[in-house]
């Protein structure tokens, strides 16, 4: 019996590492954070859809604030976005050294669109590209992120349901213990 308990414990802390995993496969719904290493200067925003005369804007944001966002293009269809260490801490800007969005000691931030209206969608579909790109869609518009060790983070909600309800099963299954 003690056996069956500590087998089924370490498939478990198996399931739990592979679900925890950061994993992005084609045509997901993304909403969380990005993040580069300290190497990381820069990485490249491309337009994918040159036909569409007024495409909605994208942003980045400091991941911590929402408010605190830099339009990355409205009607440019390349652009580069430089990342810049100041005493610790990490801006980021359309120019070099440019020190347009405060990310402060961690490289963690996000993107979303703004449509036309001032609406502002921080899902996307988000697919892999080829090499060190990734594509991210709202509606109708493609935009291409070429990074060089920039990867979404996701944290999956269902890593996080099953580990609480593990540890819910393991502390009902000691008081179940316990009583006898």
């Amino acid at each position: 019996m003690k056996g069956k308990r500590i087998l089924l414990g370490m498939m478990l802390v198996a399931a739990l590492l592979i679900m925890a995993q950061p994993s992005v496969s084609n045509a997901d719904i993304y909403d969380g954070a990005w993040i580069a290493n300290d190497s990381e200067d820069a990485f490249f925003v491309e337009f994918k859809n040159p036909l569409r005369a007024n495409p909605d804007s994208f942003f980045m944001y400091d991941w911590g604030n929402e408010s605190a966002s830099m339009e990355v293009f409205g009607s440019d269809i390349f652009q580069d976005v430089f990342f810049t260490p100041v005493n610790g801490t990490w801006y980021a800007g359309r120019a070099e050294n440019a020190q347009t969005l405060y990310l402060g000691s961690s490289l963690e931030f996000g993107f979303f669109f703004k449509d036309g209206e001032g609406s502002s969608y921080f899902e996307y579909d988000l697919q892999v590209g080829t090499g060190d790109s990734y594509i991210l869609s709202h509606n109708d518009i493609n935009i291409e992120v070429l990074t060089h060790d920039i990867q979404p983070v996701p944290i999956p909600a269902s890593a996080l349901l099953l580990g609480s309800g593990i540890v819910g099963l393991i502390g009902f299954g000691k008081s179940k213990r316990m009583r006898k």
